[in-house]
């Protein structure tokens, strides 16, 4: 069954638990269609999540909330989320 991960969450600590252990789980987590198996396409989904209902996005934006995780120890490589983060805007600048 595909589980909208983010918005299933309970806190932020659930969310980096799950980035965390996001390539060694056997629960299949989505957004969309995009199937969600890294820590990285979490926190962009994570990221996107947080901003999408603005009327303009930029990467700072982005960016915040991707320091967010980073300070609850999330481990995930920050560019590449961010990269995942903007293909999911259609929104943002570029």
């Amino acid at each position: 069954m595909a589980v909208d991960f983010i918005k299933d969450a309970n806190s932020i600590e659930q969310i980096v638990d799950g980035i965390n252990t996001a390539e060694e789980s056997p629960e299949i987590k989505y957004f969309g269609e995009y199937k969600l198996d890294s820590g990285e396409k979490l926190a962009a989904h994570y990221a996107y999540e947080q901003v999408s209902n603005y009327d303009h996005i930029s990467d700072d934006e982005i960016k915040t909330h991707l320091q967010e995780l980073k300070s609850k120890d999330a481990h995930f490589d920050f560019n590449e989320a961010l990269h995942i983060a903007k293909q999911f805007c259609n929104k943002c600048e570029t």
